[in-house]
């Protein structure tokens, strides 16, 4: 099982030359260990390694906003054990740079904004479920993938072909939705799978 952890990176060759600090970084270990190094750095009395955050009221950490620094890496290391989360059992089936590639993209999918925000801006159905499908793929879980497929299919279907926002996906959509599958005839236990689809996309989203 994968292990990650938000740690202070002090060896020697770490140290910035300018500064004397170190750098943060989320130790990622899977069968063997990678750093992803974040743009903050601080001395070792600047970090509290049990609670994984800065400390206030330390020279080394006077010019820093250590709160919005301490929320940034509690956002990080959630969408990280996110990422880990949906790979399930298939994590053994993947390598320890292949779990930082898909950590990097999650932590890039919130960059300058959250999750939630980007919904509410534009992330539609689609977009994420692609991505979540592509997961999916590469830890070799095709029947997981093609019940997102066909799931947004049938969806899109409904909404005339258009893809839609995943924040349009409402109580009266999902009852138009049902209403219309069960007109076509679809059994209860296809649309139900339909809609158990569509809530872990946008789940996954949130």
């Amino acid at each position: 099982m994968a292990k990650i952890k938000f740690t202070l990176d002090t060896r020697k060759k770490s140290k910035s030359s300018t500064t004397g600090l170190y750098p943060i970084v989320l130790r990622v270990f899977h069968k063997k260990p990678r750093f992803i190094y974040l743009n903050y750095q601080t001395s070792p009395e600047g970090w509290d390694s049990s609670k994984m955050k800065l400390k206030k009221s330390i020279l080394a950490n006077k010019d820093l906003d250590i709160d919005t620094i301490n929320n940034d890496i509690y956002d990080k290391i959630h969408l990280a054990q996110m990422v880990i989360r949906d790979i399930g059992d298939a994590i053994d089936q993947t390598n320890v740079d292949n779990l930082v590639q898909l950590i990097k993209v999650s932590w890039e999918s919130k960059n300058s904004s959250s999750l939630k925000q980007r919904i509410v801006n534009g992330i539609t159905l689609a977009e994420w479920g692609g991505e979540l499908i592509r997961r999916k793929e590469m830890f070799n879980k095709p029947s997981s993938a093609r019940w997102y497929k066909d799931s947004i299919n049938a969806f899109l279907k409904f909404n005339n072909g258009d893809d839609l926002l995943l924040d349009d996906i409402d109580v009266t959509f999902l009852k138009n939705f049902q209403a219309y599958r069960e007109s076509i005839g679809n059994s209860k236990n296809s649309i139900s799978a339909y809609m158990r689809a569509v809530r872990a996309i946008y789940n996954g989203a949130i």
